[in-house]
């Protein structure tokens, strides 16, 4: 008889035994699941911050952008007439705000080019930044500029060579 317990008693040990291996295995997948999913919420939250931080690596862009979105067809007309009615000014105008600089690049073939500038001496970063804009074009120059937007005396014939030109003042310090 005691043999008939001690085979019930093994018999009971053994499914415990499973059933307690059975809930660890379970315990061990769901935490596999929460190490999973933590992870995957930390990889989430780095691009996150990496997004905000490059987003946020040029604050003057969004400026400009709209500066040169406020420049009217009827700006543009005013300072062409300018344009012509003074010879010093040849083919740029620019118009001082409070802050920016806008105004328009005339190219020889004849493409009309917005643009926004803000000096160095009253950004935050103390960096100069511009934005030039036309059809098919847009370009931010960081630096390269000190008060002004000035591309010497030499009228580009197209986008093509002021990209060129832009391009060897993007990054430079003014």
């Amino acid at each position: 008889m005691l043999d008939n317990y001690s085979n019930s008693f093994i018999e009971y040990l053994s499914e415990i035994k499973t059933l307690l291996l059975k809930k660890m295995n379970l315990l061990k997948m769901t935490n596999h699941k929460i190490i999973r999913w933590g992870c995957l919420f930390v990889i989430i939250m780095f691009l996150c911050i990496l997004i905000c931080v490059i987003s946020e690596r040029n604050p003057y862009r969004k400026q400009l952008m709209v500066q040169v979105a406020q420049i009217t067809d009827s700006n543009i007309a005013n300072w062409k007439d300018q344009l012509r009615n003074s010879p010093n000014l040849s083919w740029m105008f620019k118009e001082d705000t409070s802050i920016y600089e806008k105004g328009i690049l005339l190219l020889q073939d004849g493409t009309i080019v917005k643009f926004s500038f803000i000096s160095h001496h009253v950004s935050k970063d103390h960096e100069s930044h511009s934005y030039f804009n036309a059809p098919h074009f847009s370009k931010h120059v960081k630096g390269g500029f000190c008060c002004e937007v000035d591309i010497g005396k030499q009228q580009p014939k197209d986008i093509k060579e002021l990209n060129l030109i832009l391009s060897q003042y993007d990054g430079v310090s003014p």
